[in-house]
């Protein structure tokens, strides 16, 4: 048992001198390389779109589309009951007032002016990413005019746009 103070003493020395020298970790190759590209602080050719800052949210727009429609013909007015027939023939006129006939004017019918209908449409929101670098835009959809009258909903691909 003479032995077991100066064991204790090697001990406490070899574990001050373990914590006093410093050492590198076997894994760590360099400080300087670059992070594994998963994380999140991997900034350069692994992640060339930056870190991540904030979310903005674009809320839905709403777009109002106009068409012109050609004026549809108006219906014609229903024909109005016969009237009663005289009981005596009117005497003819000798100043020759002679009215028109009613019955060709009756079928004929002057066309409408064309009109402009509008109608209202909403585009639905999407949130853009913020980096460090630039904005993300991911897959959207948007309203694009084809033609005259003609409208249709175009998907936009995601794109990114430097700062």
């Amino acid at each position: 048992m003479a032995h077991a103070p100066s064991l204790r003493w090697w001990r406490h020395a070899l574990a001050l001198a373990l914590l006093a020298l410093p050492a590198t970790a076997a894994a760590q190759i360099s400080p300087t390389t670059p992070a594994h590209p998963n994380l999140p602080w991997g900034i350069g050719v692994a992640t060339p779109q930056g870190q991540l800052i904030r979310y903005i949210y674009v809320p839905p727009q709403p777009v109002m589309l106009q068409y012109l429609v050609p004026g549809a013909p108006e219906p014609a007015p229903p024909p109005a009951a016969p009237a009663p027939p005289p009981a005596a023939p009117a005497p003819p006129s000798a100043a020759g007032d002679a009215k028109p006939p009613e019955d060709t004017a009756a079928g004929e019918s002057v066309p409408a002016p064309p009109q402009i209908v509008s109608q209202q449409v909403t585009v639905p929101g999407y949130y853009v990413r913020e980096t460090t670098v630039g904005f993300h835009y991911p897959d959207r959809w948007t309203i694009e005019q084809v033609g005259p009258n003609t409208y249709r909903w175009r998907p936009l691909p995601a794109q990114f746009v430097p700062k």
